[in-house]
């Protein structure tokens, strides 16, 4: 399940900012073992630990200073030493800051590395820290955008941890987890549930003369997006009076800075926004906390950037990155860099603003953002993805680098500017594919400059085409061959397309829904229109340089359809007919080790025909029956006599698949069986005669050592996968197009929409007869025959049973 994140949530991440001192359980962890709270040794006699003792403290001095990595450090280094000396108390109070550090940090998937396995521990053993772990569990799931792989719905963890504070009488861990509850409503747009659990929270609180924890309720409740405008200006009104009430400190001063964004958000009272950012920077410096005061200054940045008051958003943002710097920030440093780009374009300054920018995403990559970083560190405007977050700072780069473009008259200069706004949006491909495979650490073969060339010099007729939408107008920039061996590629850019990102999206969407219904030709119009804007303005370029394939490198819900479907008004014809076609995630990331040598290729083709129900985390699945499988295992397998395998229902298992590829080198691994591509990375699998799927890393684990061995499996097929139309931002394709990237496979044949059974007996045949033909076609050509084939015989003629099949990757 996927949390729908809005300012609720965001506003969590300032208030889960309190003092450790009287917050441990919301107070900073890695995902390798060494930072993993280790196993209590619950044999050894609990001795004092004034090793521990003294760690502790120098935490909670590091973590008041907005010191979180230091705080994190110390808290690591006193859960060993009260692990050493056997005290279980003060092991788990260690543990819990050392998440919370973690959590503050933005980092909530490594916080639960040190949360699950000390619950497990806990469990049998103390009713109290059992109860305080799970809520931290549940607190941090909250945060995290694709849950940690071996818990579920935070409600679940909640709502124990819930059951158990009312069972010991414990008021203040009920009253914050009912506040912890009502976010989590908030979040999933439950707004009288969510209501309902604030007032609980704040009555206990009240109770308790807890005023800081009132405080905070309300000011969560304020950020709830009632029906009712009132509503919302009368719950800010009291989270205001509410904050005005207390005492100067740190908690006054995170809150008044959750509060300035809401009223920002709200368009009301500038000038009140304007004193709460400034109260919370006076109260950071009076108690030295670097990292809050960089925050208020960044936020009371962007208040000026709103209220296009540029000189004033420029002096509050350099404050900003100050701070960030002085901390070595990373991971809110590109938030103010960003910033500080935005307002130089403001000001007309592109080199400048391109300087703040290239900055913003050079701290991004370092630090590998992902979505519940990004989001942690997002002012409360409401909620967003990973592309919406952090993909418009690369995209506002290129923006920027071809509006330069617009006024250079130098062509090498030209090149330049073209080839650095390609590089960038490379940059954010390779940072969505790790994002979306949760995976900082994920190997991207990502090619050279010279193997670019040297690729595109091979396929002398090839363009790749990058389809960049922007918020005013859609670009495209072309890459083709260079003359000769020593040159290099050559940029082309387009001319400007009159349609924006929410139109070309918009397009997209309603073209992948038609295209699914084989009963009439709805999906013609926006796919005129689509070839209208996109093919018509460089069909002309295409033509001279004698191009005839087309390689796209698509963005956000055009990657939920295949290029082969548009089509031409003038000529009726659909744009395969013209082209062959490929998709790619990346160019960089997609032609390292050039093409394969076809003439001794060896195949694996596995199968399963009959109906399935499996398991999928906790819910059962059934796919029906793919009749044809058995004929087309049959005929794949013709095309490569005796240089291939088969595996089919009863032998087609992860176990015997696992093995054959550990046996023989296969260059083609064709798999005929349903396949599900989620947004969720953990929801998308193949389907096997096992119970259990084989997901993403599992189908890594069994391929990707062909590539180490030095002879990488050259085509992964998969004749009968789904993603889902109509997602967040094309996610699910996304994880389509990074398929071959992810397995370490140079590229993929697979299919956008779910396969007729039939048409699909007929194409899969023909694709591997022409791909394994003396002509010595390339993927894309092979492919492009194959439809062109299906179109002419009439019977499948309707792009509902060819469009969907796409060569991902090295097309070559």
């Amino acid at each position: 399940m996927t949390i729908r994140i809005a300012s609720v949530v965001l506003g969590v991440a300032l208030s889960a900012m309190a003092s450790p001192a009287t917050q441990p359980s919301e107070a900073p962890v890695c995902h390798d073992s060494a930072t993993r709270a280790p196993a209590f040794r619950s044999s050894i006699t609990t001795q004092p630990s004034p090793r521990g003792d003294e760690a502790m403290q120098r935490g909670v001095d590091a973590y008041r200073q907005g010191k979180i990595e230091q705080a994190a450090d110390a808290w690591r280094a006193s859960a060993d030493a009260y692990r050493d000396a056997g005290d279980w108390e003060h092991y788990c109070d260690a543990a819990l800051r050392l998440a919370g550090a973690y959590e503050a940090l933005g980092n909530y998937r490594l916080a639960m590395d040190v949360l699950c396995p000390l619950r497990e521990e806990a469990r049998a053993r103390d009713p109290r820290q059992y109860m305080r772990l799970t809520a931290a569990i549940g607190r941090a799931l909250c945060f995290t955008i694709s849950h940690h792989d071996t818990v579920g719905d935070p409600a679940i963890y909640l709502n124990e941890s819930l059951a158990t504070a009312r069972e010991l009488n414990d008021i203040a861990t009920e009253a914050a987890i009912l506040n912890d509850l009502a976010n989590l409503h908030a979040a999933r747009g439950q707004v009288v549930e969510a209501q309902h659990a604030y007032e609980q929270s704040a009555k206990l609180a009240h109770s308790l003369g807890d005023s800081v924890m009132a405080a905070r309720v309300r000011c969560n409740a304020a950020l709830l997006d009632h029906p009712d405008r009132a509503a919302s200006l009368n719950a800010l009104s009291e989270a205001s009076t509410a904050v005005d009430k207390l005492s100067p400190s740190l908690d006054q001063a995170r809150l008044s800075i959750l509060l300035a964004c809401r009223f920002d958000q709200l368009d009301v009272e500038p000038k009140r926004a304007e004193q709460l950012f400034r109260r919370a920077i006076d109260l950071s410096k009076q108690f030295q906390d670097d990292r809050l005061a960089g925050f208020a200054w960044g936020y009371l940045g962007r208040h000026f950037e709103k209220l296009n008051q540029t000189d004033q958003a420029m002096i509050a943002t350099r404050h900003a990155r100050f701070a960030s710097q002085k901390l070595q920030r990373d991971d809110s440093l590109y938030r103010w860099e960003w910033q500080l780009g935005r307002l130089h374009q403001k000001r007309g300054d592109i080199p400048a603003a391109i300087a703040a920018y290239q900055r913003a995403v050079g701290s991004l990559s370092k630090n590998n953002v992902r979505d519940d970083v990004a989001l942690a560190y997002a002012a409360p405007v409401g909620g967003g993805n990973f592309r919406a977050q952090v993909g418009t700072l690369y995209y506002g780069l290129a923006d920027l680098l071809l509006l330069q473009c617009d006024n250079e008259t130098d062509p090498a200069k030209e090149q330049e500017l073209l080839r650095s706004a390609r590089d960038t949006i490379e940059l954010f491909k390779a940072a969505e594919l790790k994002n979306y495979f949760q995976d900082d650490c994920l190997k991207l073969a990502e090619a050279s400059k010279a193997q670019i060339d040297s690729a595109l010099r091979g396929s002398p007729r090839t363009a790749v085409i990058y389809i960049v939408p922007l918020p005013d107008r859609c670009e495209m920039l072309l890459t083709f061959a260079g003359a000769s061996k020593s040159d290099r590629s050559v940029m082309w850019r387009a001319p400007k397309v009159a349609a924006n990102d929410q139109e070309i999206a918009q397009l997209a969407l309603t073209m992948r829904k038609q295209l699914e219904q084989a009963r009439n030709h709805n999906y013609r119009a926006p796919a005129k229109k689509l070839h209208k804007l996109l093919i018509a303005p460089i069909m002309d370029e295409l033509k001279h340089r004698n191009i005839d394939t087309l390689v796209f490198v698509p963005d956000g819900e055009l990657r939920q359809i295949s290029p082969a479907a548009l089509y031409d008004e003038s000529t009726e014809k659909f744009l395969i007919e013209d082209f062959a076609i490929g998709l790619m995630p990346g160019l960089s990331m997609s032609i390292s080790g050039g093409a394969a040598t076809r003439g001794d290729a060896r195949l694996l083709a596995g199968g399963l025909s009959k109906a399935r129900t499996i398991q999928v985390r906790g819910e059962s699945v059934t796919f029906q029956e793919l009749k044809n499988v058995p004929q087309e295992l049959i005929d794949v397998a013709a095309s490569y006599p005796k240089r291939s395998e088969t595996l089919s229902n009863e032998s087609f298992g992860s176990e015997r698949l696992n093995m054959a590829l550990e046996g023989t080198s296969f260059s083609i691994v064709h798999l005929a069986t349903h396949a599900n591509f989620d947004t969720d990375v953990r929801k998308t699998y193949v389907v096997t005669n096992d119970e259990r799927p084989i997901g993403m890393n599992d189908l890594q684990q069994m391929i990707q050592p062909s590539q180490f061995r030095g002879q990488p499996v050259d085509l992964l097929t998969l004749s009968a996968c789904e993603t889902a139309a109509g997602d967040d931002d094309g996610r699910s394709a996304m994880g389509l197009a990074g398929i071959a990237v992810r397995a370490g496979a140079r590229s993929a044949l697979a299919t956008l929409w779910l396969a007729h059974d039939a048409a699909t007996s007929e194409l899969i045949p023909d694709f591997y007869r022409e791909l394994n033909s003396s002509t010595g076609n390339s993927k894309a050509l092979a492919l492009r025959a194959a439809q062109l084939k299906m179109i002419n015989a009439k019977t499948y003629d309707h792009p509902r049973f060819w469009a969907h099949f796409v060569i991902i990757g090295n097309w070559q």
